[in-house]
């Protein structure tokens, strides 16, 4: 049960379920990750508060999303209108109100760092129904400016928060003419604290040591050194009951 005492302790709660019944999409809440790893379950109603990307790795940060299709079939002069939406892509922007400093060395690095749209794959939600995504709310670049820019501004051990602000989009299965027929979620606001070396361990090598050199790290969620320890190749996973 390692993944799930990690994951509850990066804090969660029950997502309401509730929304506006007048927006076509909303995106609910961002799902706890499952046992079974790199899994987004929509029928989860257990939600991450926040999540953690330890930049140290320069790995991306996934971030898992619910996205729920709020139409009802419906029919017309006996045609059935199903009322799918395929979703298609989302547009991410990162804020840090707090050390706007970081935020701008990142920005610097690359506008697209922090302010990008991003295509998804082709996933159809059925009128009612709830489907899970990943959106990479941190690329790979942002997350090795980001590791130079804590180094550089924060003191050992320090932390910031980076808040994403994502808006997904999709189009009715009734097809598009110009606008017609594209959808937008409401903006979904997410937090995910960033640190350098913070979700390192080296407690499941032998004798609880690090090992003097090795090639990688695995542990995190999607390969990735995000909201769960990661440990060098060379160690096992420790073990949480």
């Amino acid at each position: 049960m390692r993944c799930k005492v990690a994951l509850l302790s990066l804090g969660c709660l029950l997502a309401s379920g509730c929304a506006d019944q007048q927006e076509t999409i909303v995106v609910t809440h961002a799902p706890l990750w499952t046992d079974q790893g790199c899994i987004i379950d929509a029928s989860i109603d257990a939600a991450l508060l926040r999540g953690t990307l330890d930049v140290e790795w320069e790995t991306p940060y996934l971030l898992p999303l619910a996205v729920l299709n709020n139409l009802s079939t419906s029919s017309s002069s006996n045609t059935e209108l199903t009322n799918e939406v395929q979703l298609t892509d989302a547009d991410v922007r990162l804020e840090m109100p707090q050390a706007p400093e970081i935020l701008k060395h990142v920005s610097d690095m690359g506008a697209a760092n922090v302010e990008f749209n991003q295509v998804l794959s082709s996933i159809s939600v059925a009128a009612g129904d709830r489907v899970g995504i990943g959106v990479e709310a941190i690329g790979r670049p942002a997350s090795q400016a980001f590791n130079e820019a804590l180094e550089m501004f924060l003191d050992a051990g320090g932390r910031v928060t980076v808040v994403a602000k994502v808006v997904i989009h999709g189009e009715r299965s009734s097809g598009s003419v110009g606008q017609v027929g594209t959808v937008e979620a409401r903006e979904f606001t997410f937090p995910i604290e960033l640190c350098r070396g913070c979700l390192f361990t080296c407690s499941g090598c032998e004798g609880g040591a690090c090992p003097a050199a090795f090639d990688g790290v695995h542990g995190g969620i999607c390969g990735n050194a995000q909201d769960l320890a990661v440990t060098p190749t060379i160690c096992e996973l420790p073990e949480m009951e």
